[in-house]
């Protein structure tokens, strides 16, 4: 198999385990804050000054949603560079590969030729 083939298959498997990752995480978090929201409405025994503290541990939560996103556009654009960065060196391999190709075959066709003596 080619090379670039299997650097191709890599960074796709890659990119594939990232987003996967990435929303499990989304979802794990997102639960977390509902679990908590609902922890704290449905218990009366915590003191207000706990609930306080709490609603505000799950509003800097969820602001990290933002930054969440924010990383992930960053390894996207990421992943896209190095995507792009691996197609170049792809085609530009094919091209001097083409070129070896024809210098082959030229040098073969002028092997093939009688020399003809003066």
């Amino acid at each position: 198999m080619d090379p670039m083939k299997i650097t191709e298959h890599v960074m796709r498997f890659q990119k594939a385990a990232f987003c996967n990752a990435m929303v499990m995480n989304s979802f794990f978090q997102e639960q977390t804050m509902k679990m908590t929201n609902l922890f704290l409405d449905q218990n009366i025994w915590i003191p207000e000054t706990g609930k306080e503290i709490l609603k505000h541990w799950v509003e800097f939560y969820s602001n990290s949603l933002e930054h969440r996103r924010s990383c992930k556009q960053t390894l996207d654009d990421s992943f896209k560079k190095v995507e792009d960065f691996i197609m170049g060196v792809a085609k530009h391999q094919r091209a001097h590969a083409d070129s070896a190709y024809e210098l082959n075959n030229y040098i073969l066709s002028l092997l093939k030729t009688d020399v003809v003596d003066e």
